[in-house]
């Protein structure tokens, strides 16, 4: 059954995804979306898309690279324009450059998710990330922080290589102005991916290496689940907000999550090729390769 899609008046999300370019500057093993063929987001209609939702939305640019975009600049000022917010997902190869993150502080963005695969370890990104790439990593979380750019770091875990960082991030989470939030997900077996030499971790196998850094029991992370496939769950209960570490766990190999378990949950669309809104999990498995 094709994925139901909106039109932007009609937009039921909170948080949309904008595939605002399909080019990328590394050929990651695990890429839901190697299709390189596909041209740029037309700016022009992503503006007459944008200015038709019927509330503030969260627009979480994305790719692809979305960094490569030369125009990324006119696309913040312009999501700001129509009182949205622009919520860059990258992996941070440009971000190592201290003036490039300033001048997206200045065209109005605050918050940007790096991609820490290997967290400081190279070892691991030449497996990952298929490159050496660890200071230039550390450097762009570095400079948004430094620059006032919120940074959420985000890592894909593979089994009987990475899984130890889930205790290394947490840590260096907690040397950074919070809140910082942390992104671990397993990989899914979409696009090009790895799940043919590994098999992927479960979301309880996630949730476990959180429980046993925390030093509490698998069940009071499971109970945090937003959706079948997510958890959100701050690191340290009964704390301030401005005190935690937010870990959210995403298990990729379930594409449905508008099975909410909190109807208040974030609810997240992704722009369509043809400029309505879907469900977005729903429409990358539909369209693996594709748009």
């Amino acid at each position: 059954m094709p994925v139901k899609t909106y039109h932007p008046k009609d937009s039921p999300f909170k948080v949309i995804y904008v595939d605002i370019t399909h080019r990328c500057q590394m050929s990651c093993a695990n890429c839901y979306l190697p299709n390189r063929n596909i041209p740029d987001m037309d700016l022009k209609a992503f503006s007459a898309c944008i200015s038709q939702l019927p509330r503030k939305t969260d627009l979480r640019l994305i790719g692809g690279e979305p960094t490569l975009r030369s125009d990324l600049h006119e696309i913040i000022g312009l999501i700001r324009s129509f009182g949205h917010r622009p919520l860059l997902i990258t992996n941070g190869l440009k971000l190592a450059n201290d003036e490039y993150v300033l001048s997206l502080k200045n065209a109005g963005l605050d918050y940007a998710q790096i991609s820490l695969n290997g967290y400081n370890d190279n070892s691991i990104y030449k497996v990952i990330d298929k490159m050496e790439c660890a200071d230039q990593k550390m450097k762009a979380v570095e400079n948004c922080v430094r620059l006032g750019i919120s940074a959420s770091l985000s890592c894909i875990l593979v089994r009987d290589l990475n899984t130890h960082l889930v205790a290394d991030l947490i840590d260096y989470a907690e040397t950074l102005p919070k809140p910082v939030r942390i992104n671990f997900r397993n990989v899914g077996a979409i696009g090009r991916n790895m799940t043919s030499e590994v098999k992927s971790l479960s979301l309880i196998e996630i949730a476990d290496l959180v429980a046993e850094k925390l030093n509490l029991k698998t069940d009071v992370i499971l109970q945090s689940k937003v959706a079948s496939n997510q958890i959100v769950f701050r690191s340290k209960l009964g704390k301030r907000y401005s005190q935690q570490v937010i870990i959210k766990i995403t298990d990729w190999s379930i594409f449905q999550e508008n099975d909410l378990v909190d109807p208040k949950s974030l609810i997240r669309g992704r722009i369509t090729q043809d400029f309505r809104l879907a469900p977005h999990f729903e429409h990358i498995k539909e369209n693996e390769f594709g748009y």
